[in-house]
């Protein structure tokens, strides 16, 4: 009933009930719900209406999108899909089955399955619909049938098909999907293959293969099987594991056999092997292998003859007993305890870490009564030596009862740092590692100390480095990247380093973090931390951590100086350009007249090298790399054992090397390099040349910058000559001037000595007969008191031995001797004092010649001269000296500095012997003054100089000779007291050989001073600016 009737009619009901009907309004109320019921009900038929044209809209919509879902979908399968109508007509295709059939679609709709099908004979047979046409093949197949099709262009395939029904739908609809075997059929060809050459391997292999039947029995053995086991194959086919020696009653036997029958694989079966006269031990391995629908065909696996391997696992026992021995051998302390944490063994190196507690390391000894022995005998300690508090205990037996993989680490009470590791066995026990990590600690304490440098290197930095998280997150950043980047006081860690890049440029970053190559030289627009940014030039690059990327770090630099010079550098190009293309004209006319120039240098240059040939002197032309470009004949005798041979293009240290120090010097650092390198005049007159065969050539050489025609690139001309007889006629010089020294020293040192020593001898004298008056007095107090210990009483005796005593005490007058013995052993010590410093200056004075320099107290060289030559100046002059306390060591030959220093104090006596001054109160009135300085010069603050002056009141040197007393053998003495050579090896020994430098000037009052500069460091430097005029001396 109407809903609006049903409440009508309810209303009536009440009023009936009460007794209140109203008829008239009754009948009004329900024509109006009848009224309202036929309005209602034509809206209804109307809605009713639009809901069907709604439905039909809806299911054609949906129709559509199942017809493009179905088209999606199947255009991703990978193999053909054919949508088919009853009659084998091709309604529809996917993607794949135009690439299959490679033709379009248009090509294949409306086509009949069968004309892209070589031959259907393998298909189902078809079915007929309810009219009696055939269907082909509309049933499902569960596997697809295989058989050739062929595409539009006449190529044929092997495929595999299947065909079905299409479920839903309004009509019959057969789905064909269709795959493409050609690369399975290749696959099936190339493993027929792989099986032949898998046979043919089995029959070459150092195992044996086998195969065995679904009943476990061989049904093939390979050709090794005869040499393996010394069994013909033929024999053992048919045959099984259980005919062959394997006992089924055996472990392995029933482990095999429960094996086999679940077709389980099975590695490492050992077992006797015997048949026939063959008995072997043999390892045996098989798999089972079943067919393409998973039906099993038996095993496979392989053989190995094993015999000598298990001969090895027997000794392999003997080797277990003899582990005990072995752990005494290792370094590690090695201890074992078992599950009750007692002491079962422990090896010699963890006795010696335990020596104080030596009686506890018993077997049975619990871990806890071990350990409470050695901390109370100190054994453990901080790091500071400080004995560990009793709480270390507990902690220790924590740590010893629940091991972890990274153990304890400990110092111990004699210095020592151990590595306590503790693993617990599967039966409880533990087994303990005792390691001495001393060294160790101390390399990681270098190891700290080099971090410390890594980071005060980056602090010091120019250029910005940051490092970069695998997040993308900056990890540190030096001071250079928080200015560069204007941080302030922002602070960079923590912070996302793409916000550095702008946001095009950050695949750099991301590649490197990514694990790609890192990028160098990369010209970027960074951004600073106050929004402005700057060209840069910055490297990326991977941080590694065992071979996996774990982050980056980034170097940049401020390159915007840079670019801009850049820019005006290709503008000021661009510019050049336009005058060379001026210029190439005039380069025409230059070039004719250069190859004129070019000929008269040719024969400039042949008549050159004809004079070079001629030159005792070898002279090499080389250029700016150090290769030869010329090389004279005497050149080439001296380095080369064949003058044939030419030496253009050769590289200089490829013939030849300085020698210094007693070492050939690389060519990087050489004075030859050197020259090509400042452009400066080097000379040597007394050098050494190591050629490449091993010799050493003594010479004399000159090396001149040259100029290789742009004046920007220089070339060298090395001149060289063999000084090694000259070197032999100074050595010659040199040990007859030494011999001459000594000649004249000889008897000044034996009168200087003899002064001494005499009265050392009169002193001991005195001291001998003195002892024997002594002597004499002891002998006469022991009779005196043995004489009062025996008879005390006899006073008369006494009285006898008393006086003889005081008079032996007068006649060797004991007061004198007591005053005089202890002066006569002083003036004795004061003599050997004296003989001893005149003996330790001459072996001073005599050391002996060295190849290398050594360093020297110059103050003490030349004050061990002066007493070495006392005899020769103290009858005719007082000397003094004034020593700079501040003189620092130099290098250089101690005995050809003394020679020199000698002469020059030789030459001064005898200057003022010869001017015969008269003396002075007894004394000589001739005066030599020495004194030493530290020199400065204040052009060049680095060059320190040390100046020895060594002065007299002689008569000077004539202006006459003032140019030739430092030539050899000239000398104004008289025949047989002078050789000439005494300033001439001074001036050899102090400027060639030390690179110093002697002169002299007049003095005021009269005489000469001669003046010595050494260099501190004994470089070729440039002498000092504080040094005589050419007015008052010549060096």
């Amino acid at each position: 009933m109407n809903p609006i009737l049903r409440q009508q009619l309810a209303s009536i009901s009440l009023q009936i009930a009460a007794g209140q009907t109203d008829f008239t309004c009754l009948f009004r109320d329900i024509n109006e719900t009848y009224t309202t019921l036929e309005r209602q009900h034509s809206s209804d038929e109307r809605l009713i209406e639009q809901l069907r044209d709604d439905l039909a809209r809806i299911q054609k919509d949906r129709q559509h999108a199942v017809e493009v879902e179905t088209s999606l979908l199947l255009d991703t399968i990978g193999d053909a899909v054919l949508l088919l109508t009853p009659d084998g007509m091709i309604q529809q295709v996917n993607r794949a089955a135009l690439q299959t059939f490679a033709c379009k679609a248009a090509e294949l709709i409306g086509k009949s399955i069968d004309s892209l099908l070589v031959s259907s004979k393998d298909l189902d047979p078809p079915q007929q619909d309810d009219d009696g046409d055939d269907l082909p093949a509309p049933r499902s197949t569960s596997s697809g049938n295989e058989m050739r099709a062929q595409r539009l262009n006449g190529e044929t395939f092997p495929i595999e098909i299947k065909i079905g029904e299409k479920p839903g739908g309004s009509g019959q609809v057969y789905v064909a999907i269709i795959r493409d075997i050609t690369q399975r059929k290749q696959h099936e060809y190339a493993l027929r293959e792989s099986e032949g050459r898998l046979r043919d391997l089995a029959g070459s292999a150092s195992d044996w293969f086998w195969e065995t039947d679904p009943e476990h029995h061989f049904s093939f053995l390979s050709k090794k099987t005869r040499e393996v086991l010394a069994v013909d194959p033929e024999t053992l086919i048919g045959k099984g594991w259980y005919n062959t020696g394997l006992s089924i009653d055996s472990k392995q036997g029933l482990k095999l056999a429960a094996d086999l029958h679940q077709h389980k694989p099975f590695r490492d079966l050992v077992y006797e092997f015997s048949f026939g006269d063959s008995h072997r031990t043999i390892r045996i391995n098989g798999v089972p292998h079943f067919g393409p629908h998973g039906q099993f065909r038996g095993y496979r696996g392989t053989g190995r003859d094993i015999t000598h391997e298990a001969e090895i696992e027997q000794r392999a026992n003997m080797v277990e007993r003899q582990f005990a021995a072995a752990m005494e051998v290792i370094t590690d302390g090695f201890a074992l305890y078992d599950k009750d944490d007692r002491l079962v063994i422990c090896n010699r190196p963890y006795r010696e870490m335990f020596r104080q507690v030596a009686d506890t390391l018993t077997p049975g000894t619990s871990f806890e009564i071990i350990l409470r022995a050695a901390h109370a005998k100190g054994i453990y300690t901080d790091e500071n030596g400080t004995p560990q508090p009793a709480s270390f205990i507990e902690r220790r037996l924590h740590d010893h009862r629940h091991p972890s993989a990274e153990g304890v680490i400990h110092r111990t009470s004699d210095g020592r740092w151990i590595h306590s590791r503790e693993f617990r066995m599967p039966d409880g026990g533990t087994v303990g590692l005792r390691s001495d990590i001393t060294a160790l600690k101390a390399r990681e304490s270098q190891l700290q100390a080099l971090q410390r440098q890594t980071e005060l290197v980056l602090n010091s930095a120019g250029d910005g480095i940051v490092g970069i998280g695998l997040d993308g997150r900056i990890t540190f950043a030096n001071p250079a990247a928080r200015q560069i980047l204007k941080a302030g006081d922002v602070t960079l860690e923590g912070s996302s380093a793409y916000v550095l890049f702008p946001d095009t440029a950050t695949m750099p970053l991301q590649s490197t973090l990514n694990g790609e190559q890192g990028v160098a030289n990369l010209a970027q627009t960074l951004n600073c931390l106050d929004g402005s940014n700057f060209s840069s030039e910055c490297m990326i690059a991977p941080m590694l951590d065992n071979n996996r990327v774990a982050g980056a770090v980034m170097v940049f630099r401020d390159i915007t100086l840079r670019k801009l010079y850049e820019e005006a550098v290709t503008t000021h190009q661009r510019q050049l350009e336009h005058l060379v293309a001026e210029r190439t004209e005039k380069l025409r006319a230059e070039i004719k007249e250069r190859e004129r120039t070019e000929q008269a240098l040719r024969g400039s240059e042949n008549r050159l090298r004809s004079i070079t040939d001629t030159l005792v002197e070898g002279v090499l032309v080389i250029d700016s790399e150090g290769r030869i470009l010329f090389a004279n004949t005497s050149a080439r005798q001296q380095i080369l054992a064949d003058t044939h041979l030419s030496l253009f293009d050769t590289h200089f240290q490829d013939l030849l090397s300085v020698v210094e120090n007693d070492a050939p010097v690389p060519f990087e650092g050489s004075p030859i390099q050197q020259v090509l390198h400042d452009h400066r005049i080097i000379r040597n007159d007394d050098a050494l040349f190591s050629t490449t065969d091993g010799r050493t050539l003594q010479v004399g050489y000159a090396c001149a910058p040259l100029p290789e025609g742009d004046n920007e690139h220089y070339g060298a001309v090395l001149s060289f000559r063999n000084i090694q007889a000259l070197k032999l006629a100074q050595q010659e010089a040199l040990q007859a001037s030494r011999f001459a020294s000594v000649g004249q020293l000889a008897a000044g040192i034996a009168h200087e000595i003899n002064t001494p020593i005499q009265y050392i001898g009169d002193n001991l004298q005195f001291i001998a007969d003195s002892f024997n008056g002594l002597q004499r007095l002891h002998e006469g107090q022991n009779g005196l008191l043995q004489a009062l210990s025996e008879s005390p009483d006899d006073s008369e005796r006494l009285r006898q031995l008393a006086a003889t005593v005081q008079k032996q005490a007068d006649e060797i007058d004991l007061e004198y001797l007591t005053e005089e013995i202890p002066t006569a052993i002083q003036q004795s010590l004061e003599g050997v004092v004296q003989v001893t410093r005149i003996v330790n200056s001459m072996k001073e004075f005599s050391h002996p010649g060295t190849t290398t320099k050594i360093a020297t107290d110059i103050n003490k060289a030349l004050q061990s001269t002066l007493v070495v030559s006392r005899n020769e100046w103290k009858h005719v002059a007082t000397l003094s000296t004034d020593y700079a306390n501040d003189l620092p060591s130099i290098l250089c030959h101690p005995g050809e500095i003394n020679q020199a220093f000698l002469n020059l104090v030789v030459n001064a006596s005898h200057a003022i012997e010869d001017c015969h001054l008269p003396s002075e109160n007894g004394q000589p009135s001739g005066k030599i003054s020495i004194s030493t300085r530290l020199l400065r010069d204040a052009n060049q603050p680095d060059e320190e100089w040390i100046e020895i002056r060594i002065a007299d009141n002689g008569g000077g040197v004539p202006p006459a000779i003032r140019d030739k007393i430092f030539d050899p053998f000239f000398t104004t003495k008289d025949v047989g007291k002078g050789t000439g050579q005494g300033l001439a090896i001074s001036r050899d020994a102090i400027t060639n050989k030390h690179h110093g430098k002697i002169c002299f000037e007049d003095n005021e009052v009269g005489g000469t001073t001669f003046i010595v500069c050494l260099p501190v460091h004994d470089e070729d430097i440039s002498t000092p600016t504080e040094q005589p005029s050419d007015a008052t001396g010549r060096a």
